[in-house]
């Protein structure tokens, strides 16, 4: 097996990695200090590339394989994990999901505008009470003629401020488990879709968006008396698009340790050699 790299994957690679050490680490301190994420680098990524690196030319992506993307994902994850999780979210969670599992004017409708950064999107998942444990979510979609009503709270959603799509999983059958969830396209500017910013700040990635419920049990999203027409195809949407996501995370770890040691390595050294 060969693990040596093509040369358009050298060619991500670098191209990932100019941008991360002009224009990513330059604002990374600032933005982890003040908690908000820049928001300016969305458009720059859209300009690039990056922001829909495996979708396909025709729904305005890039193409890359996926060595391609990981690498992307690791040289980002270097310069600052808020901006490496924001792209995972947006391009893995999100317009992968859709391109699996939506249906053609779903993917014509979104897709392209996610690659350019005109919109961004969030994965509404993660409950108060159901996180890894999915199946055991409380929101309810409520099938109401053609369209659903769905009601329910969400927590820790990555890009959920800002984001201008949401994917949205909720049980039209709780009794059923798993069996029940279906996953739901929604457009934040409907009625009734709430979010405001958590407080404090975390551990670690510290710039990027995590909405909550203000109230006594902490939600990103609600959407109350809410209509939607959108629904994806398929019911494995839920574990479908976070396999990309898993391994995205997991280049996070190898570039920011390395990252971290030569960073150290860079300030106690009088001569250092450039970081490979």
């Amino acid at each position: 097996m060969n693990f040596e790299l093509t040369d358009e994957q050298k060619r991500i690679q670098a191209q990932a990695r100019q941008f991360a050490e002009q224009e990513v680490a330059p604002v990374a301190r600032e933005a982890d200090e003040k908690g908000q994420f820049p928001l300016h680098l969305v458009k720059r990524m859209g300009e690039l590339g990056f922001l829909a690196g495996p979708i396909e030319p025709e729904y305005g992506g890039s193409g890359m394989d996926y060595v391609g993307y990981a690498l992307l994902c690791e040289e980002l994850g270097r310069a600052d994990s808020s901006v490496r999780g924001f792209l995972t979210v947006h391009t893995s969670l999100v317009s992968l999901c859709i391109r699996d599992w939506g249906t053609e004017e779903q993917k014509r409708r979104y897709l392209p505008r996610l690659a350019s950064g005109e919109w961004i999107g969030c994965y509404a998942l993660t409950e108060p009470d159901a996180g890894s444990d999915a199946a055991s979510m409380q929101a309810i979609a409520r099938e109401e003629g053609d369209s659903y009503v769905l009601n329910g709270e969400k927590i820790w959603i990555t890009n959920g401020a800002s984001a201008h799509i949401a994917i949205v999983f909720a049980s039209r059958d709780r009794s059923a488990r798993h069996k029940g969830i279906c996953a739901f396209l929604v457009e934040t500017d409907t009625p009734g879709f709430l979010r405001e910013p958590m407080p404090g700040k975390e551990l670690g990635h510290r710039a990027a968006e995590h909405p909550y419920h203000p109230g006594g049990m902490p939600r990103a999203k609600k959407c109350a008396a809410r209509r939607s027409r959108r629904g994806l195809q398929s019911r494995h949407v839920c574990p479908g698009p976070r396999s990309p996501g898993r391994c995205c995370r997991g280049c996070r770890c190898s570039a920011s340790v390395p990252g971290c040691l030569y960073s150290f390595y860079k300030a106690t050294t009088p001569v250092w050699p450039a970081y490979r």
